[in-house]
C-alpha cells in the first residue's frame, strides 16, 4: 500500500469516527432531554464555567440568608485535616430543634466518580468531626442539590444521602411551592447578560 492510499484510508476512518450525530450534538452543546444543570434552572442556553461556580457561591449565600431570616442558628465550622486535603469550609451547617444539619451543596449530581468519592468521603469525615463537637446532638448530613425535588429522569450517582430544597424548606418550616422556587431562579437568570 502506498502512502497516498494509507492516508486516504486513515482520513476516511478518522472522519467516520469524528463526524457522528452524537459528537456533533455534544460539541454543539445541545441539551439532552434529561439534562439537569444550572443552565436549565436559570433558563439560560449558555453559562460559562465561571458563571456556574459563581452561582454556586451565590446559592450558598442565599440559603444562609434564608436560614438567618427564619431565625435558624448557622454554625460556622471550618476544619483542617490531611484526610480531606487542607482547610475545608463547610457549605451549610445549622442547628434547628437541637438537630445539627450539615450539607455540601452540589449543582450537578451527574459528576465523575472521582469527584463523587471525594464528596462522599468529605461528608462522612465532616459528619464524624461535627459529632465530636456536638456529641449530644443528632447529626443529619448529606448533599444538598439545587433542585426542589427529585425529578423524573434525574440520574443520581452519589452514595451520600441527597437532600432537595423542598426538604430544607420543610425542616425550617418555610412554606412555598415548587413553582415559586423555580420562578425565582428563572427571574434571576433573566437578569443575567
Amino acid at each position: 500500500m502506498n502512502r497516498i492510499e494509507a492516508s486516504s484510508d486513515f482520513y476516511n476512518m478518522m472522519t467516520s469516527c469524528l463526524i457522528t450525530e452524537e459528537n456533533i450534538n455534544y460539541m454543539n452543546n445541545k441539551k439532552e432531554k434529561n439534562d439537569f444543570n444550572i443552565k436549565k434552572l436559570l433558563g439560560k442556553d449558555i453559562l460559562t464555567q465561571s458563571q456556574s461556580i459563581k452561582f454556586g457561591i451565590i446559592f450558598e449565600k442565599v440559603i444562609k440568608e434564608i436560614l438567618l431570616y427564619n431565625n435558624i442558628e448557622i454554625l460556622n465550622i471550618t476544619h483542617t485535616s490531611e484526610v480531606i486535603k487542607g482547610s475545608k469550609q463547610i457549605d451549610i451547617c445549622f442547628k434547628h430543634n437541637d438537630i445539627i444539619y450539615y450539607f455540601e451543596i452540589k449543582m450537578n449530581l451527574n459528576v465523575d466518580s472521582e469527584k463523587l468519592k471525594i464528596t462522599d468521603d468529605k461528608v462522612n469525615y465532616i459528619k464524624s468531626y461535627i459529632s465530636n463537637l456536638y456529641p449530644t446532638n443528632e447529626i443529619i448530613c448529606g448533599i444538598l442539590t439545587v433542585w426542589y425535588e427529585k425529578e423524573k429522569g434525574m440520574k443520581i450517582k452519589p452514595k451520600t444521602q441527597i437532600f432537595y430544597m423542598k426538604e430544607i424548606f420543610d425542616i425550617i418550616g418555610l412554606s412555598n411551592t415548587e413553582e415559586q422556587y423555580y420562578n425565582s431562579l428563572l427571574e434571576f437568570g433573566k437578569s443575567l447578560n
